[in-house]
């Protein structure tokens, strides 16, 4: 009598019930129109490397250097950061706009390893994905900055080994398109001589007017 190959061959039943569970996950998440933050990183060194042993995002609540001085939440009493949490945990409220236009500044801060897995410098670019459900997307203006009251949008930057940098935006919600937004900034990690596609971080902003 002829055997079942799957019976002769058991680690083929182990083999495909992993792809389907894979397969499912992977159906999962693409069909999800939430945004939630996340990194991710070459296929290639995913089980080497992070992007948390390059970057390390800190809001003022996490801030290992005791830096204050972070963008505050719009419409909330008592005054509080925007920003909570850090690295693939870091979430954005800025809160319900009163105006027409509102500029952040320091809303997180990104600090680079003092010593990387590769050279010394990383360039670090920033873009926002639009609200799933209506298309838009109302930061008009993104970027990176030293640590200052001021702010600045350089886009993409670059950082060295040590250096802390904080993310500035400008939001622009008019009363014709008055509502909630969930937003969602990337945050793509490159270096010198990289081979791969990049490593990144995918934090959720919300803001209303």
């Amino acid at each position: 009598m002829t055997q079942d190959p799957l019976k002769q061959r058991p680690h083929l039943l182990v083999v495909i019930s992993v792809a389907a569970v894979i397969v499912a996950s992977l159906i999962a998440v693409t069909a999800s129109g939430a945004f939630f933050t996340s990194q991710s990183s070459s296929q290639l060194r995913v089980n080497a490397d992070r992007i948390q042993n390059w970057l390390n995002l800190y809001s003022e609540s996490t801030d290992p250097d005791g830096d204050t001085g972070y963008a505050l939440r719009s419409g909330v009493t008592p005054p509080t950061p925007a920003a909570t949490g850090s690295d693939e945990n870091l979430a954005v409220d800025l809160g319900v706009l009163s105006s027409n236009n509102v500029t952040f500044n320091r809303v997180f801060t990104l600090k680079v390893r003092p010593s990387l897995p590769a050279g010394n410098q990383v360039t670090v670019t920033a873009y926002v994905l639009p609200d799933p459900q209506t298309g838009r997307q109302p930061i008009r203006s993104i970027g990176f900055s030293p640590l200052s009251p001021g702010g600045g949008f350089t886009n993409p930057c670059l950082m060295n080994a040590g250096q802390k940098y904080q993310l500035n935006l400008v939001v622009h919600i008019p009363p014709g398109q008055a509502g909630s937004y969930n937003l969602g900034i990337r945050l793509t990690l490159t270096y010198a001589g990289y081979s791969g596609s990049f490593y990144q971080y995918l934090i959720p902003v919300k803001v209303a007017r």
